[in-house]
């Protein structure tokens, strides 16, 4: 086995190590996968390189969402994107249409691992934008099922923006008569915890990055931890109105009598 072999395996025990110890604090785990990211030329083509980079970046995602590092998502999403598309072109381009179904199975895991990042900070277009490209994919794969279950939960994303276009329940109903069980179970199952719709301004998005800087500066000063939701909510709400005129309601506040 040559050198370049070892490096390669090396590589690979060590990347699948750090991404699957789910006992590894985020910030050890933020601080080790930025690290394997700088050893990705060793990959041997493009399509591995992207495979490795998206996959630790969504990793990546979900340990900022627990630091509370959100600002940090933005630039993830972004990059998700990018991989995203260079794999799903080579994938579906190389693979016999045999398989596309199971390549179909694969991406919907990726976009819905992005939406959960995308979630995170209340971005319903990139929350749309994940299930529009899961149905797509599906509907290149001739299933039917997912793809509408999808389109459904983009168009419920969707109504949650202001002045956008969206199906309602009762149209998509009327346009899928043979999916009335599955659609009315979407939308019973998205029943969740109310967000201040503040969040889906274009203002509120424009300064969420450096509003979350600013909350996570906050955080690390002494005396200013946040060890619960409403220690985070409360520092957020006084950045908010302080250095950007936003009132802003938590989601305690959005959903008396919810237990946080």
């Amino acid at each position: 086995m040559s050198t370049k072999q070892d490096q390669i395996l090396h590589f690979n025990v060590k990347f699948n190590s750090v991404l699957m110890n789910s006992q590894m604090p985020p910030a050890e785990k933020i601080r080790q996968i930025l690290q394997l990211q700088k050893d990705f030329d060793l990959l041997p083509n493009e399509q591995s390189k992207a495979i490795f980079a998206l996959q630790s970046d969504l990793v990546l995602g979900d340990c900022y969402v627990k630091t509370h590092q959100k600002y940090m998502l933005t630039p993830i999403v972004a990059r998700c994107k990018v991989w995203l598309d260079k794999l799903e072109e080579h994938d579906f381009a190389t693979q016999p249409q045999k398989v596309w179904g199971y390549l179909a199975e694969r991406f919907d895991g990726y976009y819905n691992e992005l939406a959960d990042l995308c979630q995170a900070k209340n971005h319903q277009r990139d929350v749309a934008w994940c299930y529009q490209e899961i149905a797509r994919i599906y509907d290149r794969a001739g299933d039917e099922a997912n793809c509408i279950k999808n389109f459904v939960l983009s168009n419920v994303a969707l109504a949650k923006i202001p002045n956008s276009f969206a199906l309602s329940k009762e149209q998509l109903l009327e346009q899928f008569p043979d999916h009335v069980v599955q659609i009315s179970q979407i939308f019973d199952s998205q029943r969740g915890l109310k967000n201040d719709p503040i969040e889906q301004s274009e203002k509120y998005i424009s300064i969420y990055d450096e509003a979350e800087r600013i909350i996570q500066g906050l955080i690390e000063q002494e005396g200013r931890l946040a060890r619960s939701p409403d220690q985070y909510w409360n520092i957020k709400r006084e950045v908010l109105e302080f250095h950007f005129g936003i009132e802003w309601k938590s989601p305690r506040l959005m959903n008396p009598g919810v237990r946080f």
